[in-house]
């Protein structure tokens, strides 16, 4: 052991300064690639790990139950009533905001507004009450005419189903007449000429039958359209206007309705900004 360590330090001792400033010239490189690639370890690491904590803090937010919140008139927030957390009914108090540059003449012109919207909510309101007047009136005019009607189309359908009876009536009269005619001819008693007009008879009364039954048929799908509500043909042709002139009404009326409602919203929207 003494000898090898005495050739050991032999062997430092022999070595020239050049080697030895070689090795240290080394070190330093080893040093400088490990200190460079540590830098860029962490310049990574800081460009790649806030990215992934900012994304799944974003994704947290939205995924959060949202609500705008907006004022009726811009300004700056005086006070705070909800805090963070906190249950909040509909209707109830949330901010408190002041503007300073809302001014009387921004009062008067509000006021303004209200009074002019008030006004025509009131025109809104007569023409909507008197249309419904009017529609009272054309359902007691529908009313009467329609009781009118079904008075004269049942007289009408009586008439024509005793128009229906007769026709049947000379029909089989006819009918008996060609039917002995035929025989006649058939047994060259008379002319076979005689069966033509015969024939020609008998058509005419099927004819008149059929134009019987026809119109009574007619008659009978008023009626029952009249008691429906459906004014078909030209007996029920004033009707039929009234009733189309009512339904205009009817939607006028509603179109009103709907515009008074909207008036008094914004009145009540309009008055409590001049509340605040």
């Amino acid at each position: 052991m003494p000898q090898d360590n005495l050739l050991a330090a032999k062997a430092r001792s022999t070595s020239t300064p050049d080697q030895r400033g070689s090795r240290r010239f080394k070190g330093l490189v080893r040093v400088s690639s490990v200190s460079v690639a540590s830098v860029l370890a962490l310049l990574v690491a800081t460009s790649i790990l806030p990215p992934l904590v900012a994304d799944q803090s974003d994704r947290a937010v939205m995924n959060a139950p949202v609500t705008l919140l907006t004022a009726p008139i811009p300004g700056d927030v005086l006070s705070m009533q909800a805090t963070t957390g906190t249950p909040v009914a509909r209707g109830a108090k949330l901010v408190e905001i002041g503007n300073s540059r809302v001014d009387r003449s921004t009062a008067i012109q509000l006021d303004g507004n209200v009074a002019e919207m008030r006004e025509r909510a009131v025109a809104v309101l007569r023409k909507r009450e008197s249309n419904q007047v009017y529609l009272a009136n054309l359902d007691q005019s529908i009313r009467e005419k329609a009781a009118q009607l079904d008075q004269i189309l049942r007289a009408q359908i009586s008439e024509l189903k005793a128009n229906l009876a007769e026709a049947d009536a000379v029909m089989e009269q006819r009918r008996l007449s060609y039917d002995q005619t035929a025989q006649l001819a058939s047994r060259n008693v008379t002319n076979a000429n005689t069966l033509k007009p015969a024939r020609q008879q008998l058509e005419a009364a099927q004819s008149a039958k059929d134009a019987a039954n026809a119109k009574l048929t007619q008659k009978v799908s008023q009626l029952e359209g009249l008691s429906k509500g459906i004014y078909v043909g030209e007996d029920l042709l004033a009707l039929a206007e009234i009733s189309q002139k009512r339904r205009e009404i009817e939607f006028d009326t509603q179109r009103l309705a709907i515009e008074e409602a909207e008036l008094h919203a914004r009145i009540r929207d309009q008055a409590r900004l001049l509340d605040i």
